[in-house]
């Protein structure tokens, strides 16, 4: 029995679940370092935590340069083969990085994987989008919010396979501690990532098994009458022209499957599987894209409308202390609440509001104006900033202000995108949202400079001083900022 379309759907939805879990172990990197670290220091002493650190950033960067590619690729060939593309780069390279012993081969090898991580990002989003084009902030939240628990779900494996007897590093280096050559965690690092990968690529295949492109079926007119569809006698809405020849359709107000007929002398009947290529006009004669069902606009538009240029600037100004937050929050802490294991408790409640706010901000911007949502977001930035510093020796309050701020800093991460694709549709959407992603990358670069810079001379309580002001720049221009709908 034929499944239906909203069961397609839904299963489309749970593929980019599991596809998201293993990208989001992108983030996986900050709890593994001290291992990787102790196992690279047997064959060279020089390694420190300092030396590693850099992989982080890496990653990100390599991420934020391929997330065009996807979109681009959907252009020539089936989404779920785009999907594979990215996948056995990210699977490919990690495994390829566990038999060197060169700390240079590994970090070029984990390059990769930040590559592939930007290739498969957006795809299953596009593809949930489309089979429920008017959820998307809802869809843009579960997805990526797999992402932000893939971290959190596999440093706990990490840990388990790594470090079941929970040994403690003895070596000291640059940037901390690490673990001795002799010990199970620096000889079986590798191991641990061998093994992740074997579980990666279950939620791999998985993912791809369940994700698939909504199809719209073409019924092609016979030359006897192309003025009206065969089998059909509703009325009709003029189409844009296609690549192939003039396109006649039908709306479906329930969101089913929309069908598409085109003019032609056979009398057979075709399914459309491109990402591109059908537009179609609402009752107010604009032009929507029957790929998600929202205005369409052109790329050309798009790159220049004052609102996109304000989402650029705003975007990246806001993320600056959520970043620093993921970065300082252990160090911060430590330095006044003298007990690790709290800490590292901290994080984890952190990393859990990081997955959990994407749905629920997602929620938010599918029924509230884009300026209301995200000011809201950072008017509570603002505070937590400007608070922090008189909060931070109390337990309680510290692990509520750093969970707050990873349930803020997931927010931007559901939110963007869901905008993006209410103004311009979803295809020009992804663009922008490409290109938007690419400058959310110098704030964690800047975040981390910060951090090692400013922290001998005015501490990190004054650093927050200056990344509350920083969003403060970003409410005042997102005032500026107009949506009609």
């Amino acid at each position: 029995m034929a499944l239906s379309e909203y069961t397609k759907g839904i299963l489309c939805v749970l593929g980019g679940v599991s596809i998201h879990l293993f990208l989001g172990c992108l983030y996986l990197y900050g709890n593994i370092q001290v291992y990787i670290t102790s196992y690279f220091h047997i064959y060279d002493d020089s390694i420190s935590l300092n030396t590693t650190l850099i992989i982080g950033p890496i990653l990100t960067t390599m991420q934020g340069i391929a997330i065009f590619i996807g979109p681009i690729l959907m252009k020539y060939m089936n989404p779920r083969l785009v999907i594979v593309i990215g996948l056995s780069i990210c699977l490919g390279s990690i495994f390829a990085a566990t038999f060197t012993t060169n700390f240079i081969v590994f970090a070029i090898l984990f390059a990769l994987f930040g590559i592939g991580i930007g290739i498969a990002y957006l795809v299953p989003l596009l593809l949930a989008w489309e089979f429920f084009p008017q959820r998307k902030g809802l869809l843009s939240g579960i997805i990526v919010g797999a992402f932000g628990f893939g971290a959190f779900f596999f440093g706990f494996i990490s840990l388990a396979i790594v470090n079941p007897s929970n040994e403690s590093p003895t070596i000291h280096t640059e940037g901390g501690d690490i673990f001795d050559k002799d010990s199970k965690p620096a000889r079986d690092a590798l191991k641990m990532l061998r093994t992740n990968c074997a579980i990666w690529l279950g939620l791999s295949l998985l993912g791809v098994l369940l994700i698939n492109k909504k199809r719209r079926k073409l019924k092609v007119l016979s030359s006897k009458d192309d003025s009206q569809p065969i089998e059909n006698n509703l009325n009709t809405d003029p189409l844009l022209k296609s690549k192939e020849g003039q396109v006649q359709g039908t709306k479906n107000v329930d969101s089913n499957p929309i069908e598409l007929y085109q003019s032609s002398s056979e009398g057979t009947e075709k399914y459309i599987d491109e990402y591109e290529g059908y537009y179609e006009e609402d009752s107010s004669g604009k032009q929507t894209d029957s790929f998600a069902s929202t205005v369409y606009v052109p790329f050309k538009t798009a790159i220049r409308d004052y609102r996109s240029y304000i989402i650029f600037i705003v975007a990246p100004l806001s993320l600056l202390q959520g970043t620093l937050v993921s970065f300082i929050f252990k160090n911060y802490g430590l330095e006044n609440i003298n007990d690790d294991a709290f800490i590292t408790t901290v994080g984890t409640i952190g990393s859990v509001m990081n997955g959990i706010s994407r749905g629920f901000w997602g929620v938010l911007i599918d029924k509230f104006p884009y300026k209301y949502v995200f000011g809201s977001l950072m008017i509570i930035q603002i505070i937590i900033g400007f608070t922090i510093s008189q909060i931070v020796e109390y337990k309680a309050l510290y692990l509520i202000w750093i969970g707050i701020s990873f349930f803020c800093l997931g927010g931007h991460f559901s939110i963007t995108p869901t905008i993006f694709a209410k103004l311009f549709g979803a295809k020009t959407g992804s663009k922008m949202y490409s290109l938007c992603f690419f400058l959310m990358i110098p704030p964690g670069i800047i975040a981390l400079v910060l951090s090692k810079t400013l922290y001998k001379s005015i501490g990190y309580g004054k650093i927050f001083y200056i990344t509350a002001g920083v969003t403060c720049v970003g409410l005042f221009l997102l005032l500026f900022f107009k949506q009609n709908r």
